[in-house]
């Protein structure tokens, strides 16, 4: 049986397209989602390949930009619907996805890629690693209810939630690595996607804002039990966070709240009178990819003055394979090959890891994932790659 060859998606095949990778992923979109979707995930930046029955593979890269620890931003493909069907593989299908998406993120000068992995042991020997933890919490809204003060917040629009929110996410990210900002369209695409149940929006003044939705319980014993679900929350500072959470805990009929995607650094269990009230568990990571990686490590600052020499096994992208020097510090990083003796020896997905500052080196090291010529190295790379809060990003893609 011939392995039927990649090409690119058009947009009049779109609304198909979707159906067929939607439900690989055991969703349904109506034309309406597809079309919505379009707005961040240009069809342009897609792949498939067919047989007589259809569709056999699908994948895409959306146009992000991330922030990186220092405040810029760089070009970032947001690599998503990976998907091969069940009879098409192990032909070599999603070796070929994975070299096109990283070509297209080359052409449009996107030096990193990043991903949610539905199934991450595929994804690390395409060099991805996890690089910004994510969790979940789970509260009693009365144990939020005044921790700020709700009256500062007010109920806004929906559009005007897409006038603020980018807003906020940008001044976010100019402090904190890690934070997406999405094509001209996205937020509009998300709002969207997110609409199958009854949405709210609030916001206090320009400083934060929320976005959350919620569902009826059963009234056991004519008890209301509703629960909220939090989608998005951003805010510039901690009074506005707070006061946003009392907001959240002052909803009638609620019971619980519940909010995914939370940084690892969120301050709410120490914010409430009794800790152990906050259920924490982990969330879906985003697994990052350096592309270029002399363009990636040179993009943010770090900590201290060092040089490290590092040996980066890359073998998918084998420019980056090889035994480079980091002249690094506060102002940037200087990343040039040498062949002076190594001080670190690790895969370019591990690399990644310890990129932003989300994963601690000596976790790597007690994992076995990375090789130190000496006990010392591992709290240089501690002080180089330090951070002084967690990378994060809300967004899933």
């Amino acid at each position: 049986m011939d392995t039927p060859q990649l090409r690119r998606v058009t947009d009049d095949e779109w609304l198909d397209y979707s159906r067929f990778w939607a439900s690989g992923f055991h969703e349904e979109y109506d034309d309406a989602d597809a079309r919505e979707w379009l707005g961040v995930l240009p069809s342009q930046r897609c792949w498939t390949a067919t047989d007589e029955v259809g569709y056999v593979a699908s994948g895409g890269a959306m146009p992000f930009r991330m922030s990186v620890p220092g405040g810029v931003t760089l070009g970032c493909a947001g690599v998503t619907i990976i998907g091969v069907r069940t009879d098409h593989r192990r032909r070599g299908i999603l070796r070929a996805m994975m070299r096109r998406l990283h070509d297209d993120a080359a052409a449009n000068d996107e030096p990193i890629a990043a991903l949610l992995a539905s199934e991450a042991a595929i994804y690390g020997r395409f060099g991805y690693g996890v690089a910004i933890p994510r969790q979940s919490i789970k509260i009693r809204s009365v144990d939020v209810a005044a921790i700020g003060d709700a009256t500062r917040v007010q109920r806004i629009t929906p559009r005007r939630w897409l006038e603020l929110a980018p807003q906020l996410a940008a001044s976010i990210g100019a402090r904190r690595g890690g934070m997406l900002t999405l094509p001209d369209g996205g937020w509009g695409a998300m709002l969207y996607a997110a609409d199958k149940h009854p949405n709210r929006f609030a916001a206090v003044g320009d400083r934060g804002a929320v976005f959350y939705r919620t569902k009826e319980g059963p009234w056991t014993d004519r008890v209301a039990d509703a629960t909220l679900e939090v989608v998005r929350l951003l805010a510039v500072d901690d009074q506005a966070e707070a006061d946003l959470w009392a907001h959240l805990g002052s909803v009638d009929l609620v019971t619980e709240i519940s909010a995914d995607r939370i940084r690892t650094d969120d301050p709410l269990r120490w914010r409430v009178a009794d800790e152990a009230r906050v259920r924490d568990r982990s969330f879906l990571p985003v697994f990052l990819r350096l592309l270029d990686l002399p363009r990636s490590l040179a993009a943010r600052t770090y900590e201290v003055a060092d040089r490290v020499v590092v040996r980066v096994h890359d073998a998918f992208e084998p420019g980056n394979d090889g035994t480079w020097s980091l002249d690094a510090g506060p102002d940037g990083c200087e990343v040039t090959v040498t062949d002076d003796p190594v001080d670190v020896e690790l895969d370019v997905a591990d690399l990644a890891s310890l990129w932003l500052g989300g994963v601690a080196p000596a976790t790597l090291a007690a994992a076995g994932r990375i090789e130190v010529a000496d006990p010392g190295v591992v709290g240089r790379l501690r002080r180089l790659f330090a951070v002084d809060v967690a990378p994060w990003t809300p967004f899933d893609f």
